[in-house]
């Protein structure tokens, strides 16, 4: 399946208006284009389980928490199995967190929601093992990584890519 930006760029914007304000000035129809470029994998998937929060925000060492996600469907790339475990970089003020405690946005991050995660493979660059199942994924982009599946957003997102555009 071959997406150009361009063509990402103007399906997005044609769909229309995105998200939430503070979606809009972050996660552009660009900015979504270039994450699904550059992203590996791009699925539609069920948060099953949200693993423990770091305790701490990214700075000089990164925090990372895990997520088990139900696979529903593969937009980019086929995936060998599901669940999948996904390592997701806890930075403070990113769109994915919580506003006040380091830990993924609890409303995002809810089990049974359905979003759209930009995938790659690999536990993550700073992945440094826990007690935790072992990630076989990470998210490297901390505000448009993850996105609600009805959003907006989300729905254009998931629209251009299953017409393969």
């Amino acid at each position: 399946m071959k997406i150009t930006t361009a063509r990402l760029v103007l399906m997005v914007t044609v769909l229309g208006g995105f998200a939430s304000a503070q979606q809009r000035s972050t996660c552009s129809g660009e900015r979504v284009a270039r994450e699904t470029k550059a992203s590996e994998f791009v699925v539609i998937a069920s948060v099953k389980k949200v693993l423990s929060p770091p305790g701490y925000w990214s700075g000089l060492l990164a925090a990372m928490q895990l997520v088990e996600y139900s696979v529903v469907e593969s937009l980019k790339g086929k995936l060998d199995q599901s669940p999948i475990v996904v390592s997701h970089c806890v930075v403070a003020n990113s769109l994915t967190t919580d506003a006040k405690v380091p830990q993924l946005s609890p409303d995002l991050f809810k089990p049974g929601r359905t979003v759209i995660v930009f995938l790659d493979s690999g536990a993550g660059q700073f992945w440094r093992g826990t007690s935790d199942p072992q990630p076989t994924y990470t998210v490297k982009d901390e505000n448009c990584g993850v996105i609600a599946a009805d959003s907006d957003l989300g729905r254009a997102v998931r629209a251009m890519l299953k017409r393969g555009n």
